[in-house]
């Protein structure tokens, strides 16, 4: 795990307390999603339990993410054509996909990790 400590003195003081209240919402929320509920089909103790099971809708993990990303999205979009929102505040709504696009892009270098894995020993096959 990363050091959360971080030089702020160069960047926005509002960019960086956003950045730590996202971290703070993602442990927390993580203790929510599925864990429990999923630890029969291998997802035990796996804060991204709830997206792992994009597979079984036919898609990959991340673009499970950016699809729960671009629900928030539409919510920002009906909150700039309306000017508000019915069921969630507009910060939620920002952060929501705010988090969702990390999640995505956690969930992507996986992915990738995976697949030049996979090259790697496909290449050591061939040889």
């Amino acid at each position: 795990m990363r050091n959360m400590e971080t030089d702020t003195s160069s960047g926005s003081p509002a960019y960086f307390d956003l950045l730590f209240q996202l971290a703070e919402i993602h442990s927390t929320k993580s203790a929510d999603y599925g864990i429990r509920d999923l630890e029969d089909v291998g997802y035990a103790d796996d804060p991204l339990a709830n997206y792992r099971t994009s597979p079984d809708w036919g898609t990959s993990a991340w673009i499970g993410a950016l699809i729960r990303a671009d629900d928030k999205r539409r919510r920002l979009i009906t909150y700039a054509m309306r000017g508000e929102l019915a069921n969630e505040s507009v910060m939620d709504a920002f952060l929501d996909y705010a988090s969702h696009i990390l999640i995505a892009c956690v969930l992507w270098q996986e992915d990738i990790d995976d697949f030049e894995i996979e090259a790697t020993l496909d290449d050591d096959l061939d040889d």
